[in-house]
């Protein structure tokens, strides 16, 4: 859905400001811009004016919440537009925010929110501002009586806004952390965690990436060094046709030579990250197989990924294989990479370990 049209500055009401700063033009010191932000109704408008010889509008904009968080997931951390502002007056304080000159001669307004370093730093300090917090709401809360219920009511939904937002970033933290080009939602990450969870009894700490197809290199020597003799394993696949997917194993993947070896592995699973949904073990002493010319295989042929993935030297010349039989795909016909008992290219895999909770 596109955003609505922005208003106009004259049909603003002066009350539904709610916050403005000045950003200068690192490189033209002697200019700077006046960003304003207005909220009406479910609507965020932002106005950025340029102070050259005379004020000049060279921006507008509005969005509504949902449209935030289309533009970037970021802004799934909060509940009003009015949080948002308050948090990108906070941004830039922290020079989190910019003016770009596009290709047009037009200049864009740019929130720097993606998450790299130094927005991971401002997070954290986010998430310990929030603990603090919380830690003072559960100082006040045991200690009030039982007769102050409104208040206590009161304080526990914010306990409990504080503890969600804690949460998310937390979790943004770590799918940040884990650098894929596969994993690319929260939700993602929570499907694939939950079952580890489950399948373990344990709590899952974060994903440490061992290897990346395309930064590391394709081949059996590239890839045992890096994700070989590794227990706790998670495989992420891509392929050219844009499926993605992957499994778990708690025991490791090794270098063997001669026939084939299976291994059993009760607590192995597979996914579609794109169907959001995990397919449990259904033949357990088939969980994985080990072999001197694949690098990853699930199940007798569930998933194949072979050492030389990417330029198509093996695998039939295209470097993957799915066919389902050892895990339970819960009737449907091609859970994975959207064709059963075929050959298919490969665009990116990943291997993580499963860091657990000490």
């Amino acid at each position: 859905m596109e955003p609505p049209k922005p208003a106009k500055t004259n049909d603003l009401k002066s009350d539904s400001k709610v916050a403005s700063f000045k950003i200068i033009n690192k490189e033209e010191k002697d200019q700077y811009y006046l960003v304003e932000f207005f909220i009406e109704k479910d609507i965020m408008i932002i106005h950025m004016k340029s102070f050259e010889s005379k004020i000049k509008l060279i921006y507008e904009n509005s969005f509504t919440l949902s449209d935030l968080i289309k533009i970037n997931k970021y802004f799934k951390m909060f509940d009003s537009l009015e949080e948002v502002v308050n948090n990108i007056k906070d941004l830039q304080e922290k020079d989190l925010i910019s003016i770009n000159r596009n290709h047009n001669d037009n200049f864009d307004f740019i929130l720097n929110v993606e998450l790299n370093k130094e927005k991971i730093d401002l997070k954290l300090e986010l998430l310990i501002k929030d603990n603090n917090q919380l830690i003072q709401i559960s100082q006040i809360l045991n200690s009030l009586e039982k007769e102050n219920k409104e208040l206590k009511e009161s304080l526990n939904q914010y306990k409990a806004k504080l503890e969600k937002n804690e949460l998310m970033l937390s979790k943004l933290l770590k799918l940040h952390k884990m650098n894929s080009s596969i994993m690319l939602e929260i939700e993602e990450f929570d499907l694939v965690i939950n079952q580890i969870e489950k399948n373990m009894d344990k709590k899952v700490n974060y994903l440490k990436q061992l290897y990346k197809g395309t930064r590391d290199g394709e081949g059996m020597a590239n890839i045992k060094p890096r994700a070989f003799n590794i227990n706790n394993i998670v495989l992420l696949v891509r392929s050219k046709s844009g499926y993605r997917f992957g499994g778990f194993t708690s025991i490791c993947f090794e270098e063997i030579s001669g026939s084939d070896i299976y291994k059993s592995d009760d607590k192995a699973f597979v996914f579609s990250l794109d169907r959001k949904d995990t397919y449990s073990i259904s033949v357990k002493d088939q969980a994985i197989r080990l072999s001197p010319a694949r690098a990853f295989m699930f199940g007798p042929n569930d998933i194949w990924v072979y050492g030389n993935f990417l330029s198509g030297k093996s695998g039939n010349g295209l470097g993957g294989y799915t066919g389902q039989a050892t895990f339970d795909y819960k009737g449907l016909d091609a859970a994975l990479s959207g064709i059963n008992r075929q050959y298919f290219a490969l665009q990116e895999v990943e291997a993580y370990e499963v860091i657990y909770n000490v």
